[in-house]
């Protein structure tokens, strides 16, 4: 079925499966950043769903935009969203914060961005705001990435804007 509503699974360990990605759709239609259909952080792990984000309630987006799954916050180890498809209408479809000694594996999935306004690329992501975190890893393998502007994946050093250095490998298969 579709579900209309915003799921946080932030400070839980758990996954959400879907049966079948075409048939089972999460979708949050503010679009307003914070207001995101699935937010995430370090110990959950997303299979077998689509997951869309719209402004199509009629309210204006006031800020920054909405991305389909928001993945950030503290937390060690190695998560998984697989056999997705994701889509934002005013962002990227994922927004990721990796963090010390996180691994996001991205695999079989479909990303998309569909705004035509800003560069967010289709996937958005930026290492740890603290000196000295590492092993920040996204893996990407078997993966359709498309922004309808701009670049698909946009990397930012965190750090860099306030004078601090790390890195964030993208590993792409």
């Amino acid at each position: 079925g579709i579900y209309i509503e915003m799921v946080d699974i932030r400070n839980r360990y758990i996954s959400l499966v879907g049966l079948n990605k075409k048939t089972c759709i999460v979708r949050y239609d503010d679009g307003n950043y914070g207001n995101f259909p699935i937010n995430m952080w370090a110990k959950n792990n997303i299979y077998n769903l689509t997951v869309i984000s719209t402004h199509d309630n009629g309210l204006t987006i006031t800020g920054l935009p909405a991305y389909a799954i928001h993945y950030d916050y503290t937390g060690i180890g190695e998560n998984e969203i697989e056999n997705c498809t994701l889509i934002s209408y005013q962002h990227a479809g994922i927004g990721i914060g990796l963090h010390d000694q996180q691994t996001l594996k991205i695999k079989n999935c479909e990303i998309y961005s569909r705004s035509i306004d800003g560069n967010g690329g289709a996937i958005f992501a930026h290492n740890q705001q603290a000196n000295g975190g590492t092993n920040q890893k996204l893996i990407l393998t078997n993966c359709i990435v498309k922004s309808l502007i701009g670049h698909s994946i946009v990397i930012e050093d965190a750090n860099h804007l306030v004078g601090l250095s790390t890195s964030s490998p993208l590993i792409s298969n």
